[in-house]
């Protein structure tokens, strides 16, 4: 795939942002996981 030089920093920001998003997932289910054993 050919990508132009004002296309690549877009196609950056978009994998930054899907990078973030896996983050905040992984912090949300890790959060879940401590509070579920808290309760325990």
């Amino acid at each position: 795939m050919h990508v132009s030089r004002e296309g690549a920093p877009m196609i950056r920001v978009l994998i930054q942002g899907a990078n973030t998003h896996n983050n905040y997932w992984l912090l949300l289910i890790q959060g879940a996981n401590t509070v579920h054993i808290i309760l325990q």
